[in-house]
């Protein structure tokens, strides 16, 4: 018995300190990586100094924007969850749950496009060229984190 109650202590701590390491390394590679994309993108498309604050200024608009309808996006899943879950019948305060999800990603989507376009005011033409080609390229390998629209 008291090999038993051992055995479950050392596993249960062992998954708990797993766990946080985990996720201790993950927030950490996060913040580490923290405006990489940015000045990775800076350099390949060669922006001036002018370029690169209005650069920045779209980005931490799009971000911010970004950050509001994604927390938004979370909650009405994990409603719409709770819903699939529970034992009510309501069957109709899910679907208009449904629906308020596919707005929110509809808002998403149209906000990446309006990012995009307004990014692409501020470059010039071999600028629109370079960034076709740096989204040709993630689209190959099969990035899915941002699919521009048509740049020409």
């Amino acid at each position: 018995m008291f090999w038993k109650w051992t055995s479950l202590i050392f596993f249960l701590t062992t998954v708990l300190l797993g766990s946080f390491f985990i996720s201790n390394y993950y927030s950490f590679k996060n913040y580490r990586n923290k405006g990489k994309v940015t000045r990775s993108f800076e350099k390949k498309l060669d922006l001036d100094e002018k370029q690169k604050e209005q650069f920045k200024k779209i980005n931490e608009d799009y971000r911010t924007k970004m950050k509001d309808i994604r927390k938004e996006h979370r909650k009405l899943v994990e409603q719409l969850d709770m819903y699939t879950v529970s034992l009510s019948d309501n069957s109709i305060e899910a679907k208009k749950i449904s629906e308020e999800i596919v707005k929110t990603e509809v808002e998403m989507r149209n906000l990446t496009i309006d990012f995009f376009f307004d990014l692409k005011s501020i470059l010039n033409k071999e600028q629109k060229e370079s960034m076709r080609k740096i989204f040709k390229e993630k689209k190959k390998f099969g990035s899915k984190k941002m699919v521009p629209p048509p740049l020409i």
